[in-house]
């Protein structure tokens, strides 16, 4: 999927997510198998990328040819762990509003995953071969958004179920959620969650959060 696709979506749920959480008493089974399915074959692409990528960094034209299919699930793991993070906050936000204990052993056991990829994709940033100081750059200034634009995402979600584990900064996603509730108790002040140029969350909204970003 787009890193952008991956972005929109994260951003549709965290504005559903309270409805879902509240409205649905049981997930579908199937969906949630199907999600792990997908999610364990995705981990298995990324990581068959890492490991060639990192075995054939210093042929200079195999990075040529494949450095931007490369460049890509990069972007992919970093962006999609926005979307795995809130998901998994919902799903577990779910389980404790039912008392069930259907989603959220899945939601966790993808995003552990998630995690260790994103763990392989910093490490490549810091001392792997085959990527130049530029693109290094560009890559850890998108995870340092993606990190901020999940903080707020997560910010929707506070009312409903404590979301800190699954944020970056648990501070920073207080504050979001804070600045989100006084948005809606006055006038003007409502939010909405869109697509700003470069695939990131735009929000608009009467009053800008001014803490910790």
């Amino acid at each position: 999927m787009h890193s952008r696709d991956l972005v929109e979506l994260a951003a549709i749920v965290s504005a559903h997510g309270p409805v879902l959480i509240r409205g649905v008493e049981r997930l579908s089974q199937s969906g949630l198998e199907q999600y792990w399915t997908a999610s364990k074959i995705r981990f298995d692409r990324w990581g068959h990328c890492l490991r060639t990528f990192t075995a054939k960094a210093n042929d200079a034209q195999w990075h040529k040819e494949h450095w931007p299919y490369v460049r890509g699930v990069l972007e992919e793991i970093l962006t999609g762990e926005m979307l795995t993070r809130v998901w998994t906050a919902v799903l577990c936000a779910h389980d404790k509003q039912h008392c069930t204990e259907d989603a959220e052993p899945i939601g966790r056991s993808v995003l552990v995953d998630h995690m260790d990829a994103r763990h392989r994709v910093l490490t490549l940033l810091v001392r792997g071969p085959g990527i130049d100081a530029e693109s290094a750059v560009k890559l850890n200034r998108l995870r340092r958004r993606i990190e901020r634009w999940t903080d707020m995402l997560l910010g929707y979600l506070y009312g409903l179920h404590n979301c800190s584990e699954f944020a970056f900064d648990p501070q920073r996603a207080k504050d979001f959620s804070e600045d989100l509730h006084y948005q809606c108790k006055h006038p003007g002040g409502r939010h909405g969650v869109g697509i700003a140029e470069g695939g990131l969350p735009a929000r608009s909204s009467s009053r800008e959060p001014q803490r910790r970003y």
